[in-house]
Order: C-alpha cells, then sequence, then structure tokens
C-alpha cells in the first residue's frame, strides 16, 4: 500500500479501525458503518478518480463491495478474517471491479493473491 496514493482514509469508530488507519499518512474521516449506501455515494462523489482507504469489519466490507457494484473476492468473512485487503476500482462508467489480497501469512489457506 506503500505505493497507493492515498487521498482519504474512511474507518468506523472503534479503536481497532481507527488504529489501523493511523499506519497510513493520509486525512482521515470516520464514516458510519450502518450507512453503507451514503458511504458508497460519498466516496463516488467526493473522491471520484482518486484512491480512499476504507477500514471496515468482517460484517460490512463485502456489503460494502456490494454496494459499489462490485463482485466479492471471497463468499463471506468471519471475525477471524482480519488479514484481507480488498481494492475496488470503479472506472470512468461507473463499473466496479474488486481484487482481494491477504496481508501477511494467509490464515486459512488462501493465496496472496485472491479472486
Amino acid at each position: 500500500m506503500q505505493k497507493e496514493n492515498i487521498a482519504q482514509i474512511l474507518s468506523t469508530d472503534t479503536k481497532r479501525t481507527v488504529q489501523t488507519a493511523a499506519h497510513i499518512k493520509a486525512p482521515l474521516e470516520i464514516y458510519n458503518p450502518r450507512s453503507i449506501q451514503m458511504v458508497v455515494e460519498k466516496i463516488k462523489s467526493t473522491w471520484k478518480g482518486k484512491t480512499i482507504l476504507l477500514v471496515g469489519h468482517s460484517n460490512t466490507v463485502l456489503e460494502t463491495i456490494d454496494a459499489m457494484g462490485g463482485n466479492r473476492p471471497v463468499a463471506l468473512l468471519n471475525d477471524e478474517d482480519y488479514d484481507y485487503i480488498f481494492k475496488v476500482v470503479i472506472d470512468d462508467a461507473g463499473k466496479a471491479t474488486a481484487t482481494g489480497y491477504q496481508f501477511g501469512k494467509p490464515h486459512r489457506g488462501g493465496t496472496s493473491t485472491m479472486r
């Protein structure tokens, strides 16, 4: 992620997600994970063409990818799935493509690049 030019970080207000986001040098904004559609609309309107980092939870990340119109790189996540990073690219036509990666040693099989 060091090579990514991250313009904005969106994080839930939990201690764990804020601490994760703190490792990246970019402005931080707290979002409400219960308002995923509003978050997606803001991403598309405010940061169009920019790279943002969204730090969330196992019970909201895939739903956010769905709301962006992307494909789920993994079928489901649970509380033990702490090592995934998903990259969603929205093209000029508004089509979203999601790719999944695992950070560090995969904890339950998988590979460093997931689809």
